[in-house]
């Protein structure tokens, strides 16, 4: 798929890369050493960045979602102000999507700032062709000739025999790009079950693996696992993790910069990625006071919000398990 003029332009651009540390601007301070068990690292006057699993790159532990929220609230101006200032920060985790139809708008800034960004992009194709098609568009949107992280995409139970199998084409797929150093790392994602997600990354083994981290959960799902179980696995082989859906519940019984920290404290989580709504700004500056200079909660802190969150969400189920749930469509 690539030409030998772009695999060498591949190659000098995240030699490039690795030269400035990922994340880290041009005459910004260096990190001091981790300074709590899940490896956090103070970044003077920034916000506080994690390695992400075996992938060795440090990242903010705060990490901008740029979905439906982002798309439905996109203004320009804002928009272009707003992604400087958290770079300015030190966030360098971009979360985006081809189906979240957001990429186009990111593509000028992206290009503007590519050193400074891991940038995460996904497929939920699962033929070759398609995850392929969608690899290229988010390439062409984003305006760049790399992704850091490329997931294979909203892994459900009905994909079970899709993991059974050696080498399905997503897979094939998303490993001859990370050969041809198209993406550096690839990962999956999935909320609508801990069971194929433990399936697949025993299986698949990724690099880095995005699912439901909440304290906002119901006692009719598995959202449990994720914390139980799947965390545990992920730890074990050094796959990175990152949280979704940790507010994406959010009400007035609970706030919303404790949601933040839930995630953050448990072992073996790298980030919290968190949907960028333009016109929920003063939310998004809390969760990046949050980020900077996090403070772990205690045990008991995190007993009382599961129990809070639980009297809050009686007799409620996750918007991400309704039939017909798209990604895309919520944050």
């Amino acid at each position: 798929m690539s030409s030998p003029d772009r695999r060498e332009f591949l190659k000098q651009s995240l030699a490039g890369v690795a030269a400035l540390g990922i994340g880290l601007p041009l005459g910004a301070q260096e990190p001091v050493a981790p300074v709590d068990p899940n490896g956090t690292i103070r970044v003077p006057g920034k916000v506080d960045q994690r390695r992400l699993g075996k992938t060795g790159v440090e990242v903010s532990v705060l990490g901008l979602g740029l979905g439906s929220v982002f798309l439905r609230n996109w203004d320009e101006e804002k928009g272009e102000r707003v992604l400087g200032e958290a770079l300015d920060l030190g966030i360098n985790y971009f979360d985006t999507a081809t189906e979240y139809k957001t990429q186009p708008l990111l593509g000028p800034f992206v290009a503007r700032n590519r050193d400074r960004i891991f940038l995460i992009s996904k497929s939920n194709k699962r033929d070759y062709d398609g995850f392929m098609r969608d690899f290229e568009n988010a390439l062409k949107e984003l305006q760049t000739d790399h992704i850091d992280l490329f997931h294979i995409h909203a892994l459900q139970p009905k994909d079970g025999e899709l993991v059974q199998q050696a080498e399905p084409d997503c897979l094939r797929a998303v490993r001859k790009l990370k050969e041809e150093k198209a993406i550096r790392f690839y990962g999956l994602t999935g909320h609508s079950g801990a069971g194929i997600l433990m399936d697949a990354m025993r299986a698949w083994d990724p690099d880095v693996v995005m699912t439901v981290i909440t304290s906002l959960r119901n006692a009719q799902n598995d959202e449990g696992r994720y914390v139980s179980e799947l965390l545990p696995l992920a730890r074990e082989r050094g796959i990175g993790v990152v949280a979704m859906k940790a507010v994406r519940r959010f009400t007035e019984g609970v706030q919303g910069p404790q949601l933040v920290r839930y995630p953050l404290s448990l072992p073996g989580v790298n980030v919290a990625n968190i949907g960028l709504d333009l016109n929920m700004l003063d939310m998004h500056r809390s969760n990046i006071e949050v980020a900077t200079n996090f403070a772990p909660m205690t045990e008991q802190e995190q007993a009382q919000l599961l129990k809070q969150a639980q009297l809050v969400l009686a007799g409620t189920q996750a918007p991400w398990l309704a039939p017909g749930y798209c990604d895309g469509q919520l944050s």
